[in-house]
């Protein structure tokens, strides 16, 4: 009676398995001992179960009870506090005790630290395990578009003999095309199953690569711990033992939560990036683009405006994030240490963002506050709404500083004059349309993200060229106008084929592939003005 109980929250906290799967028999459920009390998943009324004890629910049971709408992970996932709790108790008590050992704090004093740094620790664990069923939650807002990735993910582990899919319960070849027929996609119990596993991967990697090394990731392996410990004793958290650990710890938690459990594999397939690499791509975009504080004014509005809405502007966020890595990567920017990449970006992103909204094309600001009024109509503040709405057009940030540092020219005429031309050219259009482009299968998804990219170089370079080409011209609509009377006979073919676009009924790959080409044959040369400092080669 109380397993179907028609409530809110169904908490188990003891030992025993209490729901299986309709498909499931009694013994498969390996419980002797509750075989005259268990439901089945489709018989519980509860609208969430929470797991605090071990296994709970068989994961078919959960696979069956949120095929039905309940909300439910894996125990797993709801245990993880407690294994991070741990973790952290752990590397607190060795990194206190060779501090007394050393002669620098007393027994006494440790032992009232420890106590004193309780509620702190607490917070702490409890982010880390916020942003993981957060992650899970936006990874099933998408997880239909994106069933084809994860089953390609699924594969490669399999591969690497990393993963049994039938021990996991996860879907064969023949349900996930049943599913691909469906329009359906994986949910939350199986999606939690590819975030441990993906952070799993992920930890052994970057252990055993350089990452953890670099200087520049000890101020992320000092904010692991409590900030009493972090301001009296950095240096000796520098030279804890399980510095590397901790680090390849925090990484990994942060770039699997913030991205999806597929998103390393993604870029694998479409660049052949090793971990190493994305990490760090990953920690400069952070520091760049200064996200902890973006991502922490979002999710200070839990509760205080609608869960799709937060979601959706995490999503954008991610976008940022996703493109200026991918940049990173694609630009030949890894050879550069982070430390390099911040010092070489990051006072060019703050020029920028100051010079926003102004920098900006009408359209491109019509854009940004229909946006922002989105958000503020949804309850959130609005300093927070334009930070948010902001990070579409800054995600040609990276794009704009490097034309600006290579023709040594103000961050804000540059960004005026590649916004403009973006409008001119019609080339958001295009890329709007590129992103509609409904693609499912591995290659079409290779061939969407190259055509996006090559869009984006294109137009850096036409930028680029209309700087160089107009320097005694400040009005960046009047620049641009000068630059395309010298292309007449390429810029009317091109707009032509625009206009044709835009007033067919359905526009393709292929149409689509021909006006990116289009754009090319804008440029005055096959290499360039500026190109070198631009592609970082």
């Amino acid at each position: 009676a109380i397993l179907k109980a028609p409530v809110d929250l169904l908490w188990n906290g003891g030992i025993g398995t209490y729901v299986k799967s309709s498909k499931e028999t009694q013994m498969e459920a390996h419980d002797r001992a509750n075989d005259s009390l268990r439901v089945n998943g489709d018989e519980l009324r509860c609208r969430v179960v929470g797991e605090g004890g071990n296994l709970g629910v068989t994961q078919r049971g959960r696979i069956e009870f949120a095929a039905g709408g309940g909300k439910i992970y894996t125990d797993a996932i709801d245990n993880s506090a407690g294994v991070a709790c741990s973790d952290h108790e752990v590397t607190i008590k060795i990194l206190v005790n060779n501090i007394v050992a050393a002669g620098d704090l007393t027994q006494k004093h440790r032992d009232n630290l420890l106590a004193d740094m309780t509620e702190e620790v607490g917070q702490l664990v409890l982010a880390d395990n916020y942003l993981q069923t957060q992650c899970i939650s936006q990874t099933q807002s998408e997880a239909d578009s994106l069933l084809e990735e994860h089953a390609r993910f699924i594969v490669d582990l399999e591969e690497a003999e990393l993963i049994d899919r039938d021990i996991e319960f996860l879907p064969s070849k023949d349900e996930i095309a049943e599913r691909l027929a469906a329009d359906g996609g994986l949910n939350s119990p199986e999606i939690a199953v590819l975030v441990s596993y993906s952070k799993m991967t992920l930890y052994d990697q970057l252990l055993d690569s350089r990452f953890p090394d670099d200087p520049y990731l000890y101020a992320w392996l000092v904010d692991y711990f409590p900030d009493r410990l972090g301001e009296t004793y950095p240096e000796q958290i520098k030279q804890h033992r399980l510095r590397r650990e901790i680090i390849a710890t925090v990484v990994t938690n942060q770039l699997v939560n913030r991205l999806g459990p597929t998103y390393l594999f993604r870029l694998k397939e479409e660049l052949g990036s090793g971990v190493a690499d994305v990490a760090s791509a990953f920690i400069a975009v952070c520091e760049i683009f200064d996200l902890q504080q973006l991502w922490s004014s979002i999710e200070s509005l839990d509760n205080k405006i609608p869960a799709d809405v937060q979601t959706t502007m995490q999503i954008l966020v991610r976008g940022l994030v996703e493109r200026a890595i991918h940049w990173i990567l694609r630009s030949r920017r890894q050879t550069q240490t982070i430390e390099q990449l911040v010092e070489h970006f990051k006072p060019g992103i703050s020029e920028l963002i100051a010079s926003m909204p102004e920098c900006l094309s009408s359209a491109n600001r019509t854009t940004l506050d229909g946006r922002r009024d989105y958000f503020v109509n949804n309850g959130c503040p609005d300093d927070i709404a334009y930070n948010v709405s902001r990070v579409v057009p800054l995600s040609s940030a990276l794009d704009i500083i490097e034309i600006s540092k290579s023709l040594e020219t103000d961050v804000d005429a540059a960004a005026s004059v590649y916004f403009e031309l973006g409008v001119f050219l019609e080339l958001q259009w295009l890329r709007d349309e590129i992103a509609e482009l409904d693609v499912r299968t591995h290659w079409h998804k290779l061939a969407k993200s190259e055509l996006r990219s090559d869009l984006h170089y294109q137009q850096r370079y036409l930028c680029a060229e209309v700087l160089a080409s107009t320097k005694d011209e400040a009005d960046p609509v009047i620049r641009i106008e000068n630059w395309s009377r010298e292309k007449h006979t390429a810029a009317r073919k091109y707009n032509e084929l625009v206009n044709e676009l835009k007033a067919s009924s359905s526009v393709d790959f292929a149409m689509l592939s021909l006006a990116v080409n289009e754009v090319h044959k804008l440029l005055s040369s096959d290499r360039p003005i500026g190109q070198q400092g631009l592609s970082g080669e």
